[in-house]
């Protein structure tokens, strides 16, 4: 059979050759090459496709197409060669999707009814670009289609701790050396005139998270080899999340290392993961202020300015401003919103005018309601009781390094829900990070339901 396909492929190729443009002949067997790969490894699909959106794959070196990148594309790609092996098999699609399915179709939706609304009321130029930013959330079905054959907790985790270990030391090099390599980074000054740059990680910070959390989690439990290893991967990914100078992941952060402890090995096992936590901590900034004192000094500062930015600072103020402007949208059209890509305040950058600014929100709460109407506020809250009830089922039989897994995953998803106040996880490339860790912690469940079985 497998000759035979390859064969009508030749002669179609071949056939084609006089008629399609070169381009294109080059592009078509690549194509599927990508589709093969994509339905056969489809957990490495994801991963290379997170990795090009968190850019640990520099932006630089990939070559995009039209108006969309290179991992949206990859991604809606996968997807489809996921969902056709399925039906070719005869796998059903609804049995893995149904923990997620409400929220997935009220997402759906809520998607189609703005469109209609902006496409017939309110047309606007940005329409296409609001629906690229759902496609990182395909990596949630393609992990859910995935994980109904055999256990791929193992790949996941794997996968995760790469893309962390490799965020998080791109993160220190750009800092630390005050070099580019994350093309779309922004990098500037957190503080001042301290001269230590910001490297902004993305959806990645969150895999960073969980990184941390599986490897404390490991310590607690002392997994073979990780009193060995462990120390130091957490020493790498605590460093890069350091380095990313945001002051509300950090707290975030150490809010969700208690929770994952807690909910792995119990509230004790909470206070000593906060403790050693602050060990690491303090060993970190020691060796900064041996290695790089400008940097420690930096990182101390940007923690005890937390205060003064609450009070006064032009950040928390640039957002308050934005909440302001989108409540009164909300308030003026509260079933519609101002429309998937509508624009509803002025420029009110403090450091001046960016691209899309007139729509970005970075509230990830108000966001729904103000573009979709007050019904479309319950799209995140869906997603979060479906994981919770996930969550629930996976950790009351998961055991061993699976109840790891599955208590760092809930740590990790507790992060961006609670930076989404003032980040726009939820619509955006944190998607990605939540598509992850909610399909994760459906393996991590359906692994633990073969164990005991077994």
């Amino acid at each position: 059979m497998s000759a035979a396909i390859v064969l009508v492929l030749a002669l179609l190729f071949g056939l084609a050759t006089p008629v399609l443009p070169p381009a294109l002949l080059f592009a078509a067997p690549i194509g599927v090459l990508l589709l093969y790969a994509g339905a056969r490894w489809p957990l490495l699909g994801v991963f290379f496709t997170l990795a090009l959106a968190f850019e640990v794959i520099p932006s630089q070196i990939v070559p995009s197409a039209g108006s969309f990148k290179a991992h949206e594309l990859l991604m809606m790609y996968l997807l489809g060669a996921v969902v056709l092996r399925a039906w070719l098999e005869g796998t059903p699609l609804l049995t893995p999707l149904r923990p997620f399915l409400l929220p997935l179709l009220y997402l759906v939706a809520c998607i189609a009814a703005s469109s209609v609304y902006v496409h017939f009321f309110s047309p606007n130029p940005f329409l296409l670009t609001s629906y690229r930013v759902f496609v990182p959330l395909f990596v949630l079905p393609v992990i859910l289609i995935s994980s109904q054959a055999k256990d791929c907790t193992p790949t996941l985790v794997r996968g995760m701790l790469v893309i962390a270990l490799a965020m998080a030391c791109i993160a220190m090099l750009q800092s630390m050396l005050d070099i580019r390599i994350m093309g779309g980074a922004r990098m500037d000054s957190p503080e001042g005139d301290s001269g230590v740059a910001r490297s902004f990680t993305g959806g990645a910070t969150y895999v960073i998270g969980f990184g941390i959390y599986y490897m404390v989690n490991g310590l607690v439990r002392s997994f073979p080899g990780a009193r060995v290893w462990y120390p130091l991967g957490l020493l790498i990914l605590a460093g890069g999340l350091a380095m990313t100078f945001g002051r509300g992941v950090w707290v975030a952060t150490g809010l969700g290392l208690i929770v994952s402890a807690a909910l792995y090995r119990g509230w004790r096992a909470g206070l000593l993961a906060g403790l050693l936590a602050g060990l690491l901590l303090a060993l970190l900034l020691t060796g900064l202020w041996v290695v790089r004192p400008r940097t420690a000094e930096a990182v101390v500062d940007r923690a005890l300015s937390t205060v003064n930015e609450l009070e006064s600072g032009g950040s928390f103020g640039w957002r308050q401003a934005e909440n302001s402007y989108a409540l009164k949208a909300i308030a003026a059209r509260p079933w519609t919103g101002v429309g998937l890509g509508g624009e509803y305040k002025q420029t009110t950058a403090s450091r001046g005018h960016f691209l899309n600014e007139t729509y970005y929100i970075h509230n990830a709460y108000l966001a729904y309601p103000l573009r979709m109407g007050v019904q479309a506020a319950a799209v995140p809250f869906l997603f979060m009781l479906a994981f919770a009830v996930v969550s629930y089922r996976s950790l009351r039989i998961a055991q061993g390094r699976l109840r790891a897994v599955g208590a760092a995953l809930a740590g990790a998803f507790l992060v961006p829900c609670i930076t989404s106040y003032t980040q726009p996880e939820w619509m955006g490339q944190g998607l990605g990070a939540f598509g992850l860790f909610m399909g994760a912690q459906y393996a991590v469940w359906q692994a633990a339901l073969r164990e005991r079985s077994t």
